[in-house]
């Protein structure tokens, strides 16, 4: 980043259940983090537990909202959440460090058959967009 280039992050789940990394770099709570951050709901609902019980304050419920503005606030600059057949939701925050939350649903897919790399595909497919176009 210090050259210029923008940063991404695309979450793998941890099976073991511990997701150890979070807290440590490239997931670190300061200026050191990627510019975009992309995962599922399942892995920022996991990751999100384990900011919080670094806060002490683990017992806190999953609004979606409130995790996304957590995470944009001290993961990354933006957060794009992938929501399954519901679409996607981003947050991006500003100078303030305040989020803006945009929700994208989900194309109609006929036939479908698996869901299988869908997630890294969208990845993909967002980042090319947002290089392209140069917006959200």
């Amino acid at each position: 980043r210090a050259a210029g280039a923008t940063t991404s992050l695309g979450v793998q789940h941890d099976a073991s259940g511990g997701w150890g990394g979070v807290g440590r770099a490239p997931l670190t709570t300061d200026e050191a983090g990627p510019d975009f951050l992309v995962l599922s709901e399942d892995e920022a609902r996991h990751i999100v537990r384990r900011l919080l019980e670094a806060d002490g304050d683990d017992q806190r419920p999953w609004p979606r909202a409130d995790a996304l503005a957590l995470l944009a606030a001290r993961a990354a600059r933006c957060v794009v959440l992938t929501v399954g057949a519901k679409g996607a939701v981003l947050a991006a925050r500003n100078a303030h460090r305040e989020p803006t939350i945009l929700e994208q649903p989900a194309a109609a897919v006929p036939n479908f058959v698996d869901a299988t790399g869908a997630g890294d595909a969208f990845a993909a497919g967002f980042l090319a967009g947002l290089k392209q176009t140069g917006s959200l």
